[in-house]
């Protein structure tokens, strides 16, 4: 079985900035280090993220179709 992650750079994807506190979008690798849990099994899964990368209420039916393609 195959999934594909997209990170946006959302929610789910937010880290703490280690100087200002603020929370900002991590990149593949760090989503990954947070979440290892998903990459244990033998379910094959991959990530892809966009760039730049964008808070989900910046998110329009273009990229909607952009993701659909992915």
């Amino acid at each position: 079985m195959k999934v594909l992650v997209i990170i946006t750079g959302g929610t789910i994807s937010m880290v703490q900035h280690r100087e200002t506190g603020a929370l900002v979008p991590a990149d593949a690798e760090t989503f990954k280090r947070f979440v290892p849990e998903l990459f244990v099994s033998d379910i094959q899964v991959d990530t892809v993220a966009f760039t730049p990368l964008l808070d989900s209420s910046d998110i329009n039916p273009d990229m909607w179709a952009r993701m659909a393609q992915m």
